[in-house]
């Protein structure tokens, strides 16, 4: 009963505050804020104020209209502000993606806004994909944002890279996710074994893809060795062995960290020769070769 008066009387003060503040003799704010759907002749006109903004990033735009296309665009906090001089000062590129998909999809719309808010968009700290995950309840959030990215940069490239013309949305990696869950949090938890030599991601995106084509006693057998203290009860010329090995010596020359794709490269170079019982006495790997298979 106690809780709740006093939530009666805070929710009383709050609005004797709003109150007194509507009434400040202060600049009145004739603005005007609602959702709409926003489809490509709406999304054109409010473009045609587009004078004066930051260059367009073709690959948001490419970003957002497949998430659009796809039915995964929601209504977010993020509004397209107007001034009352009919200038965007935020959302082109939301609108030329409305535009591109040929979808209509809801918006909130900020009607003069002050041009003097400009300088205050987007001048936080911009979330991540891990953050992103993490709200979704995922954990090892940072760790699997990288190895989800790379998984599906391998699918489309064939490569062990990072670098995609577009890359990824924040929906698209959590699905990718969401189709093997307890695949990818195994394939981090393989790839920090090693993180002392080479980095979890690099080792983890092999250990996920190896994982699909064999058995996870060989693959988790290999992963968990990739550790200095391991190398003493391996043979000479296990393929484990001459991958840290090599790490090993690659640091000692040259203090500057092994290049990601070489790393994965060499990672599943070794793999494939310990699954297949073979010896290895020399890794070798350069960029001007083909991607390792596995």
């Amino acid at each position: 009963m106690a809780d709740s008066l006093y939530c009666y009387a805070l929710g009383m003060e709050l609005n004797t505050i709003r109150k007194e503040m509507m009434n400040m003799t202060t600049t009145k704010v004739t603005a005007r804020i609602e959702s709409l759907n926003v489809g490509p002749d709406l999304a054109s006109l409010i473009l045609e104020g587009n004078e004066g903004n930051r260059p367009i990033r073709d690959t948001r735009v490419e970003a957002y209209a497949r998430a659009m296309a796809a039915g995964n665009w929601t209504l977010s906090d993020s509004m397209i502000c107007i001034s009352n001089q009919n200038k965007l000062l935020n959302g082109q590129h939301r609108l030329k993606a409305v535009i591109q998909s040929g979808c209509t999809v809801p918006m909130t719309i900020y009607w003069d806004c002050p041009e003097s808010a400009y300088a205050h968009m987007d001048a936080g700290a911009k979330r991540s994909a891990s953050d992103y995950l993490a709200h979704r309840g995922v954990q090892n959030t940072t760790n699997i944002a990288a190895l989800v990215r790379l998984i599906i940069a391998y699918r489309q490239t064939g490569k062990y890279s990072m670098s995609l013309e577009v890359g990824p949305s924040f929906d698209e990696i959590h699905a990718e996710y969401a189709k093997d869950p307890d695949g990818y949090q195994q394939a981090v938890a393989l790839g920090r074994y090693g993180k002392s030599l080479l980095s979890t991601t690099a080792l983890g995106s092999v250990a996920y893809l190896a994982s699909e084509k064999y058995a996870h006693k060989t693959v988790e057998s290999f992963f968990s060795s990739i550790q200095v203290s391991k190398i003493g009860d391996m043979p000479k010329y296990d393929p484990r062995r001459t991958l840290i090995e090599y790490v090993v010596k690659s640091k000692m020359r040259n203090r500057a960290s092994i290049p990601f794709e070489i790393q994965a490269n060499m990672t599943a170079k070794a793999f494939l020769k310990y699954a297949q019982g073979e010896s290895c006495q020399v890794l070798q790997w350069k960029d001007s070769e083909k991607t390792i298979e596995l």
